[in-house]
């Protein structure tokens, strides 16, 4: 007697792959990724976080049911995962507990980071701005013809090499 032929392990992985931790219906799978579409703090912070902490789940099933749970709540009350996100940072900025010291110092170093690198880009985009202004009072005695016309000169010729005209420089084109 033959013994009876095994699945490959490509069908186990696809059943794995089709069948969730609940057997979850097709209309609640759609509920779920609606909800998380539809909330940035879930699509963006929670679901990535998870994904990167829950690595080694081999067969996915934490990160699944947890990944659910944190669906259905967006989905049975919106706007609850960016509640839970701004709970966790209010709770963290005003806890005295010592086990949340490093915690509290990582947050306060990233945060003051991202504080520091957006007024650089204001000043850039300053910079730009009054770049562009001096080349219209240069240009206040052309038609309006012809500043659209030696912008788009300006634009080609950039596009192809560097171009022997001061005004046209690359970095001083308008959307640039």
């Amino acid at each position: 007697m033959e013994p009876e032929p095994r699945p490959s392990r490509d069908y186990f992985d696809a059943q794995k792959a089709f069948s969730g931790s609940h057997q979850a219906s097709d209309d609640e799978d759609n509920a779920r990724t609606a909800a998380s579409s539809s909330s940035a703090p879930l699509s963006l912070l929670l679901i990535p976080s998870l994904k990167e902490v829950i690595a080694d789940d081999s067969r996915g099933s934490i990160f699944q049911t947890v990944a659910n749970s944190l669906m259905d709540m967006e989905r049975s009350k919106p706007g609850s995962s960016e509640l839970l996100v701004t709970g966790l940072l209010q709770r963290l900025a005003s806890s005295n507990e010592t086990s949340l010291k490093d915690l509290q110092e990582l947050a306060s170093r990233i945060f003051a980071k991202g504080k520091i690198e957006t007024p650089a880009t204001n000043v850039e985009i300053d910079n730009k701005k009054k770049q562009q202004n001096k080349e219209l009072h240069s240009n206040a005695n052309m038609s309006p013809l012809a500043r659209f016309l030696l912008s788009r000169k300006c634009q080609v010729l950039t596009s192809y090499s560097t171009s022997p005209y001061p005004s046209c420089q690359q970095k001083h084109l308008p959307g640039a």
